[in-house]
């Protein structure tokens, strides 16, 4: 009587897992089918997608890097990648020098993207905005842009969009460093004057 009830306390038990596995595989199927991914996003295995997504930058954040982090996830779609240049890693291990004493782990890698900041859709004064944001950088590109007087009036709106139809190209390089590759605690973007990777760039 014994092995009679436990073998079929095991097949309750076999019964019970089977119907919370049904259950989650089709809670996931639910999710899945209401999971809509644009065509043109960037790959989430893409390193310029694991760049952006990557969370926030440091404490004392440059107003470049804060600006060139917001523009990036709101206008780069996957055809706007032109080039990726190799990443450049530094590192060195915990050490101890007579005059300087300890020094600490360190880890820093750079990377340096091509891309091109372009309109789509939505209003057309925010991509105004952001041409002029772009235009206040460190090492920006020259934008003949009037003055900044938002809202533009309409005839200048119309003249800029016309002439940024096609979108600016920028190379901007993003930094991140720490005591190791899993201890990051500076992220960091900018603008690169001349990148060999992108020789389009102004």
């Amino acid at each position: 009587m014994v092995g009679f009830g436990a073998a079929a306390l095991m097949l309750f038990g076999f019964q019970e897992l089977a119907a919370r596995h049904a259950l989650l595989e089709a809670e996931r199927g639910q999710i899945n089918s209401n999971l809509v991914v644009a065509a043109d996003a960037l790959d989430p295995s893409d390193r310029l997608y694991r760049a952006i997504q990557g969370g926030h930058g440091s404490y004392g954040e440059s107003h470049d890097s804060f600006v060139i982090a917001g523009l990036l996830p709101r206008y780069i779609k996957r055809q706007d990648v032109i080039a990726r240049g190799k990443p450049e890693v530094e590192q060195r291990g915990t050490s101890w020098s007579l005059f300087g004493g300890s020094l600490a782990a360190f880890w820093q890698e750079r990377t340096q993207w091509c891309v091109r900041i372009k309109y789509r859709d939505g209003e057309p004064a925010l991509f105004a905005d952001t041409l002029f944001s772009i235009r206040k950088l460190e090492n920006a590109p020259s934008l003949t842009l009037p003055e900044r007087n938002l809202p533009l009036p309409p005839q200048e709106l119309q003249d800029v969009m016309a002439k940024y139809s096609d979108g600016i190209v920028l190379a901007v390089e993003f930094e991140r460093s720490g005591e190791s590759k899993r201890t990051i605690n500076s992220r960091t973007w900018r603008l690169v004057p001349a990148s060999a990777i992108c020789p389009k760039s102004p």
